[in-house]
């Protein structure tokens, strides 16, 4: 239960399934013509939410984003299906009550935890609206990918919105349901549980590397260079900067 390992492979699994059937459904204009999801592949999503509310219920965050998904690619997927979403979502809803909700926290104000450096593993409900909650989530996020990082990501999610729109808001929406979860979410453990969070936004990144190199290859002096080679040395310089920051720390 709770496995951290089976969550980060579950995520990672249920957004390739989600993004390879919205690639085809929702296409870009200029891309072959739409195709509805396969039986396979929103079975296999239903599959993958399963094991992971069984494993965590926090992976119960990830579903609205995937029931937008679903319902945005214009396929016709049975009733019943929708019926076992439900009860997903309610047994995810049920853990979360049970395991990250105490009633004498639940109420209590989210700037004294804050500024007391609270780490209780519970749920303080106005957390998403106190500023400094959001400038110490920023603060995070450029802790796992630097500000140049950070900004990419930005920009690879405007890139995305712009050419893949459904696929933009899929993962905005899976984005801000754990960023609410790690705003009002007060225990020591809050950068392992968000960790789906960090994968979406590694994506973005990805996508704002990869735009870079296609934007790179319409210059003349660059195309007869593989852009690939340069847009992959890029993306490495990070975690290699990174690596290097964390070795001199530890020296």
């Amino acid at each position: 239960p709770s496995s951290l390992r089976l969550t980060s492979l579950m995520t990672a699994w249920l957004l390739f399934l989600l993004i390879e059937a919205l690639f085809q459904s929702n296409p870009r204009p200029d891309e072959k013509p739409a195709t509805p999801i396969m039986p396979q592949q929103y079975m296999g999503i239903l599959l993958i939410l399963g094991i992971g509310i069984i494993n965590d219920p926090l992976f119960v965050l990830i579903l609205p984003a995937v029931a937008l998904g679903l319902w945005l690619s214009s396929t016709r997927i049975p009733f019943w299906y929708w019926g076992i979403m439900l009860i997903l979502l309610v047994l995810g809803i049920y853990g979360i009550i049970t395991a990250y909700i105490q009633a004498d926290l639940w109420g209590a104000s989210a700037l004294v935890a804050h500024q007391t450096q609270l780490t209780a593993p519970y749920i303080i409900a106005d957390g998403w609206r106190e500023g400094l909650r959001w400038l110490d989530l920023l603060g995070m996020s450029i802790s796992q990918f630097t500000i140049i990082g950070a900004i990419l990501s930005i920009l690879g999610l405007a890139r995305m919105a712009r050419w893949y729109p459904v696929l933009g808001v899929v993962l905005m929406v899976a984005y801000a349901t754990h960023a609410l979860f790690a705003l009002v979410y007060f225990g020591q453990d809050r950068p392992v549980l968000i960790m789906p969070l960090f994968i979406i936004q590694m994506i973005w990144l990805a996508y704002a590397v990869y735009s870079f190199g296609e934007w790179l290859s319409k210059f003349k002096p660059f195309q007869k260079i593989d852009t690939r080679l340069i847009t992959g040395l890029l993306f490495s310089a990070l975690p290699l900067y990174l690596f290097i920051e964390l070795m001199s720390n530890l020296s």
